[in-house]
């Protein structure tokens, strides 16, 4: 039978796992819980669950400050010095922003160059965001207006110099796609 828009293209038709022989199995909602919850966590061909938490966690030395995060929290609801608050979420935001990047990165793999542009826009900027809400709920305004000016003198500033210096150093003379460098 050909396939037609209603009819799955695998000969199993979406509702039973095709085991290779021609032989359809069990359709999956009659497997064991346990043969159900490896096949949602080890996927086949790709990177399951349990391969993606074991990069994000263990791919670097650095994560070993990921331990401060509850102990921030903590430090928090015991009404520790605050010095040592501090410290806590020093060490504890350093990780993070450095998961959140990585997360930014793998979701962009996925998505087609505008999109990622605007994820890693949004996303690249959370700490900054995170830290202006705090601060307006605060009504620490000072703080909001010269963490703004930060973020925008570094990003246009710094992050643009350094990008036209690298690139004058490699290259005489850059070329840039026209609709982009206008944005």
């Amino acid at each position: 039978m050909a396939p037609t828009e209603h009819t799955g293209l695998l000969p199993s038709n979406g509702s039973r796992s095709y085991n290779g022989s021609g032989d359809a199995e069990a359709p999956r909602a009659q497997l064991p819980f346990r043969k159900r919850f490896r096949a949602f966590v080890v996927a086949d061909g790709e990177p399951g669950w349990i391969a993606s938490y074991r990069y994000f966690f263990f791919n670097s030395w650095f994560n070993v400050l990921l331990v401060f995060v509850p102990l921030c929290a903590i430090a928090h609801h015991l009404n520790w010095d605050v010095a040592l608050r501090f410290s806590f979420s020093f060490l504890a935001i350093m990780p993070l922003a450095k998961l959140l990047g990585d997360s930014t990165e793998q979701m962009s793999a996925s998505l087609g160059q505008t999109l990622a542009g605007l994820l890693n826009a949004s996303f690249g900027n959370a700490v900054e965001i995170i830290v202006g809400i705090a601060a307006l709920l605060r009504d620490e305004i000072r703080i909001v207006q010269t963490s703004m000016l930060g973020s925008i003198l570094s990003n246009i500033l710094l992050v643009l110099g350094c990008s036209f210096l690298a690139a004058g150093y490699v290259r005489k003379e850059s070329i840039f796609q026209v609709t982009p460098a206008q944005a």
